[in-house]
């Protein structure tokens, strides 16, 4: 598809405030529309202030809120061990954070039904959240889910880290895809994240460097898989700090909170 094609009624579907210059920048000016999914954060009320008072001087007039509220669900997924759900990742022993999660899919989709409805050209984040994002693996499923209804063209970033690297394999090198590289715009990125670094509401490392080129990878629900080949697609690979956990790490760690809370309730 040629690069004219793609940009025919376009719009880009990105989960959080600054993502979209994190990801999507080299075709901010190019797409007819950019949605954010989500705005409030449920356990940063600064950041939901900062968030808010962005909003007034972003410099892109074709962007849009959807509103969701945000889930911290970073200490109670693994990537190590990688388990996708319907709704997204699996999330393990905290009912409250799992309840909500999949609440937000269901929201997203009822969202996005209704927004895709008329679009040729979907762009969105990867199947492995990019660098490890539990939400943005959710809106991809969700955008994935409502492209079986709209028939458009869906494509997704090539960014990937260290931390999620396993769950990419798992996508890239099984499948044939068609992808097309762009050159990044530094300057609109740069002025973009002086603005949420003004209002506090930067979730990103402030000393960030921005690559020249990104690729958005097509993902064509008729790809049949590839048993014996593999193609190599570009990839923007950035190394980041986390926590190294499996599912039993993760169950071993709340229960020894449970244990801790039902020892001080009985100490009183």
């Amino acid at each position: 598809m040629s690069p004219s094609k793609i940009f025919e009624k376009s719009i880009i579907i990105s989960a959080h405030p600054d993502d979209e210059i994190l990801w999507f920048s080299s075709i901010l000016k190019e797409v007819d529309e950019v949605v954010v999914c989500f705005l409030p954060s449920a356990s940063n009320p600064i950041l939901t202030t900062g968030r808010r008072k962005m909003l007034y001087e972003h410099p892109l007039k074709n962007i849009s809120f959807f509103g969701l509220e945000e889930i911290d669900v970073r200490n109670a997924t693994s990537f190590v061990n990688p388990v996708l759900t319907k709704f997204g990742i699996k999330i393990y022993n905290n009912p409250i954070v799992s309840k909500k999660y999949k609440n937000n899919y269901d929201l997203l989709i009822d969202k996005l039904t209704d927004k895709l409805k008329n679009c040729k050209n979907v762009f969105t984040h990867n199947p492995w959240g990019g660098y490890g994002n539990e939400e943005h693996i959710q809106v991809y499923k969700a955008v994935s889910e409502v492209q079986k209804k709209h028939n458009f063209n869906l494509w997704f970033t090539n960014y990937t880290s260290n931390k999620s690297f396993k769950l990419m394999t798992e996508y890239v090198f099984k499948r044939h895809y068609d992808y097309i590289t762009l050159v990044i715009d530094k300057k609109l990125a740069e002025h973009i994240k002086s603005i949420y670094r003004k209002h506090e509401c930067w979730t990103w490392y402030n000393d960030c460097k921005w690559f020249d080129e990104e690729s958005f990878i097509k993902d064509d629900i008729s790809n049949r898989r590839l048993e014996r080949y593999s193609q190599v697609v570009p990839l923007n690979i950035i190394k980041i700090r986390f926590l190294q956990r499996s599912h039993r790490n993760i169950i071993s760690l709340y229960k020894a909170v449970a244990d801790l809370i039902k020892q001080y309730k009985n100490s009183k």
